[in-house]
């Protein structure tokens, strides 16, 4: 059985700031199935990473992609909704992968990508705006200096779109500060390794996206069935409880 319509909308968006131009990729059948059977990372992204990153030495470089990708289950009505930012870390020269929930990874996906390749260098602050199959890079020199709330909040101004999913960078990524982050819709981020730095370095200050397209599911009863499931075992779950009330911190062990 093909996997079409097992959660994958079949195809990776790249984006070179250096050349100015994007374009699609197909995803192949077994990246699809990896993809699939690893549902609770995120396999395409690091298949991906790996292979945009054999030969990166400088993660400032032009060379370094940031990648925002979801999972299989993401935009679907199964409670998953995180998505995840990968590149190499201008804090410890590895691979980084960092995860941030809200709803960026679904609009992604809605737009008709699994992943967004992010790569180049740009000779001025850009930003990227994603609506479908539309792509422009435009120029982003009236929010750099600004932080990630109020960039936010001034592109969907201009824009005169408040449905916009925007992630940006403040002035810790445009100054490249080691573990700057990625802001994903004002309260979520991608806190890990330096991302933000990254995207700074590329003088990417931001990109907005929003798609009309919706995920496919291949069995929609069993699946149903099975969000059914799922969602009752979280409603009676202590962890899910705590995590709720304290967020992130709830999982930390903290010494008396």
């Amino acid at each position: 059985m093909k996997l079409r319509n097992l959660g994958a909308m079949n195809q990776i968006l790249h984006v070179d700031l250096s050349n100015n131009k994007s374009w699609t990729e197909e995803i192949s059948e077994d990246i699809k199935e990896l993809f699939v059977r690893m549902a609770r990372d995120s396999p395409l992204g690091y298949y991906t990473v790996k292979r945009e990153t054999m030969s990166v030495s400088d993660p400032y470089g032009e060379e370094n992609p940031v990648i925002f990708a979801g999972g299989p289950l993401t935009g679907t009505d199964a409670p998953a909704m995180r998505g995840v930012v990968v590149s190499t870390s201008p804090l410890t020269g590895g691979y980084v992968d960092s995860y941030y929930g809200g709803n960026l990874a679904q609009e992604i996906k809605y737009a008709g990508y699994d992943a967004l390749v992010l790569k180049g260098k740009a000779d001025k602050p850009v930003m990227i705006t994603i609506e479908d199959d539309k792509v422009e890079i435009l120029p982003a020199e009236k929010y750099w200096g600004l932080d990630t709330f109020e960039t936010n909040h001034q592109i969907k101004a201009d824009m005169n779109d408040k449905t916009l999913k925007i992630a940006t960078i403040g002035q810790a990524g445009e100054n490249l500060i080691p573990y700057a982050l990625v802001s994903c819709e004002y309260n979520r981020h991608a806190g890990r390794g330096g991302i933000g730095a990254v995207m700074g370095s590329k003088q990417l200050k931001a990109f907005s996206i929003k798609g009309t397209n919706t995920v496919k599911i291949h069995d929609l009863e069993r699946f149903d069935q099975a969000i059914a499931k799922a969602r009752k075992e979280l409603e009676q779950s202590e962890e899910i409880e705590e995590l709720t009330e304290a967020g992130t911190a709830a999982a930390l062990w903290f010494c008396p």
